[in-house]
């Protein structure tokens, strides 16, 4: 079997060394083939678009921009409602809470009082049984009859608290002005 191989190797060593010239031929004959030819053509194009990607018209622009303007108010609005509702809830609950300190009795009366608790109990059913649908002015309207009452309290309430340290300053003042004139009169002599 050795000797079989041998020959078989022996010949294709003899056939590639008897025909080199053939072999050239056909290097040639592929790198023929190899070369590709390009050839350029001016192509026109022309954008038509369909289906979602198309271009919108100026008329379904102005459209759309109209649209988001009417939602972008309604949001708006919509915030704007929450937030006054907001705070006519917390003004109602923050003076219910002062009301019941006993800090108020020496600046309001118990006819007052009662009034005034009386108006924070029908704006706070108003609040939660009609008031769900309100507009803004409505909750607006409520939350300044509401002020309109609370806030002269509060400012006397404030007032009263304050006093005290005003006088103290004020006196301080009145001591200090004494004491300089004093001393002005002891040097003018």
């Amino acid at each position: 079997m050795s000797e079989g191989t041998d020959n078989g190797e022996q010949a294709s060593t003899n056939i590639s060394d008897s025909s080199p010239k053939e072999n050239k031929t056909e290097d040639v004959a592929i790198e023929k083939k190899l070369k590709k030819r390009t050839f350029r053509v001016p192509l026109k194009i022309t954008e038509k678009t369909k289906g979602p990607g198309m271009a919108l018209s100026k008329e379904y622009l102005i459209e759309a921009k109209g649209k988001l303007e009417q939602l972008d108010k309604k949001d708006a609005d919509r915030r704007r409602t929450a937030e006054l509702k907001n705070n006519l809830e917390g003004y109602i609950y923050d003076t219910k809470e002062k009301l019941e300190t006993s800090e108020l009795e020496s600046v309001l009366t118990i006819e007052e009082r009662q009034s005034f608790t009386k108006k924070l109990e029908e704006v706070q059913e108003w609040l939660y049984m009609d008031g769900e649908d309100a507009n803004v002015t409505d909750f607006q309207q409520r939350l300044d009859v509401l002020k309109s009452i609370g806030d002269p309290i509060f400012f006397r309430l404030s007032e009263l608290s304050a006093r005290p340290a005003a006088f103290e300053h004020a006196r301080k003042f009145y001591n200090e002005l004494d004491q300089i004139v004093q001393d002005w009169e002891s040097k003018k002599s």
